[in-house]
């Protein structure tokens, strides 16, 4: 199926393309799909905009990561998100409440 023509229906301001963009929705195949939490997803965009020399802003990554933490991502799987261990990104940015409940 090829790809309706969003442009010509957002500038044109009218309905004659709505049957063929609902088509196009319903006919995709989403099963494959690598779904991930949307906490996970923001902390990863975060992430993948690291800096050339390996540097992130921990004061914006932080609250992502309690996002996802609280979302109930664990520990490894922020790790894999940053690039580090879990033990390191814990450290890193986990809290003293956090780690007095884990």
């Amino acid at each position: 199926m090829t790809e309706p023509d969003f442009h010509a229906w957002a500038q044109e301001g009218n309905a004659q393309y709505a049957d063929e963009i609902c088509a196009y929705f319903h006919a995709l195949d989403l099963s494959d799909a690598d779904w991930i939490p949307a906490t996970e997803y923001r902390l990863k965009r975060a992430v993948g905009r690291i800096s050339d020399n390996g540097d992130f802003d921990d004061g914006r990554i932080r609250p992502l990561v309690a996002d996802a933490r609280a979302a109930g991502s664990s520990w490894d799987r922020i790790g894999e998100l940053v690039g580090m261990s879990a033990e390191a990104a814990q450290q890193r940015f986990g809290t003293v409440d956090e780690t007095i409940r884990a």
